[in-house]
């Protein structure tokens, strides 16, 4: 996951956007299994590292990156 982050990041085209999709799903699902387990203060953490890599990756897909 690490290597598609950072490919992700690197790379200048639109496929890059595309792996950051695929680390945002890799890590919404590990969100999604964490849940119950996690307090409030670490959920909120998580939750809003998915959405920027989720940004990331849409602002990719859209040419801006």
């Amino acid at each position: 996951m690490g290597a598609l982050l950072l490919a992700g990041l690197l790379l200048p085209s639109q496929f890059a956007g595309l792996l950051l999709l695929v680390v945002a799903f890799f890590l919404g699902w590990l969100l999604a299994l964490s849940w119950p387990a996690l307090i409030v203060s670490s959920r909120v953490i998580r939750l809003l590292v998915v959405v920027v890599v989720t940004f990331a990756a849409f602002w990719r897909l859209a040419g801006f990156g």
